[in-house]
């Protein structure tokens, strides 16, 4: 397959050897614009979160807050984030207000169970976790009791795609396939077909930095030159 560049109107080689090629169906979401044949594809796998106590309620009156701008972060899957107080806070005996001794202690977990970070809970302004996800979370009046908590729910994206952008956080920050036609998808979906394995030309690709060579390790995907 030859590319035509529309600004020189030069052609350019897609593929760089004749390593076997695979075409898988994909769903291009609307507003992902006009995307050329060699554009790297990445596929929206996460939605919009939403934060609640968690089930029970809690013995504190501490408070959790997402971040406005960027609550989901690099690395962030689908699925319920769990904050959970470990060790209550101790009170410094004799003082009035009370003074903790100890901060209360808390861990984040993923969606898997596996422990992202344990961190001190503090009073006003409190303090931000920035692992997965980004939010604030303040030690109230009522000090955390063990067990106290909130959780944390990353909604599942479409499962559709759109050009692989490594700034976004919706799960097209990873690159995963290559497209294999010229579409134009400014206002409605369109179905596609894309390359999931094959030799390609790195000159013929669009959207091709070194994260999204990173992402194509260890799949079927190679890249050269064509001279």
């Amino acid at each position: 397959m030859n590319l035509v560049n529309t600004q020189t109107n030069s052609k350019s080689q897609l593929f760089a050897g004749d390593f076997p090629r695979v075409l898988v169906p994909v769903s291009i979401v609307p507003g992902a614009g006009v995307l050329t044949a060699g554009t790297i594809l990445g596929k929206i796998e996460k939605g919009a979160t939403s934060k609640a106590v968690k089930n029970g309620g809690n013995t504190g009156d501490g408070t959790l807050t997402l971040d406005s701008i960027t609550p989901i972060l690099s690395g962030a899957q689908a699925g319920v984030y769990k904050i959970r107080v470990i060790r209550p806070a101790v009170a410094q005996v004799g003082t009035s207000p009370v003074v903790p001794a100890q901060k209360a202690v808390a861990k984040l977990e993923d969606p898997k169970g596996n422990v992202l970070e344990i961190f001190d809970v503090s009073t006003t302004p409190g303090v931000t976790i920035t692992n997965h996800i980004k939010f604030t979370i303040v030690e109230g009046s009522a000090p955390f009791a063990l067990g106290d908590g909130f959780d944390i729910t990353i909604a599942a994206g479409s499962g559709k795609y759109k050009a692989y952008d490594d700034d976004e956080t919706d799960g097209s920050e990873t690159a995963v396939l290559i497209l294999s036609e010229d579409i134009d998808a400014s206002s409605t979906e369109v179905k596609a077909t894309a390359y999931a394995s094959g030799h390609f030309n790195t000159a013929a690709l669009t959207g091709l930095d070194d994260e999204a060579v990173n992402d194509f390790a260890g799949t079927a995907i190679f890249f050269g030159n064509v001279s």
